[in-house]
């Protein structure tokens, strides 16, 4: 675990703590890449930096959402709901996860949609010492299961959601093919009543 809640449980073990930094630019890319091929159904070779989501790969609102949850499982990073709003193009993508992945601000997405921060990338509710570093007393380590509690029960709730979004789609998608059934029925009815007057 290479989040903050994974530093401070070294630290109280008296492990040295693995550093957020040690992932590589290079590596996220080639990830995301990957995952974004996958699921989105197209070529690598198609995910150029001004590639657009929509309009170049096909991805509707419902697989930007999908996306951005793969992408989160796949970097165990949290992307805010206002950025995946602002990413436009594979570019946009590609710079916002690497800047989350390697803990960087994201510059063109911007931080006030993330939740109160303490100025170094740590949630507001996390108190840091005099050194910088995370308390390490057990009221630290509590807030963070409290805040991971929070974003496990929101990703519960977003699947819900997209269950539910997923389920009316093919209800959709029912609904208009029993509407095309019933119209092309009407039409033979209607060309057998014309030949029978």
């Amino acid at each position: 675990m290479f989040g903050l809640l994974g530093r401070i449980r070294a630290r109280l073990a008296g492990a040295a703590a693995t550093s957020p930094t040690a992932v590589l630019p290079s590596a996220v890319k080639f990830r995301l890449r990957a995952v974004v091929a996958e699921h989105l159904g197209v070529a690598e070779d198609q995910l150029w930096p001004a590639a657009s989501l929509a309009e170049d790969l096909g991805a509707d609102s419902l697989d930007l959402v999908e996306l951005a949850i793969a992408v989160e499982t796949e970097f165990g990073i949290a992307i805010p709901e206002a950025a995946i709003g602002r990413v436009r193009t594979y570019g946009d993508l590609a710079q916002a996860t690497v800047a989350l992945a390697c803990r960087k601000d994201a510059p063109s997405l911007g931080r006030e949609a993330e939740p109160a921060s303490n100025g170094d990338g740590a949630p507001a509710a996390v108190r840091h010492g005099p050194n910088g570093r995370p308390s390490d007393g057990p009221e630290a380590v509590e807030r963070l299961r409290e805040i991971h509690e929070r974003a496990e029960a929101r990703v519960l709730q977003l699947s819900g959601q997209l269950r539910e979004l997923r389920s009316m789609i093919g209800r959709q998608r029912a609904l208009r093919s029993a509407m095309a059934g019933a119209l092309a029925d009407l039409q033979r009815t209607s060309t057998r009543h014309r030949r029978t007057i």
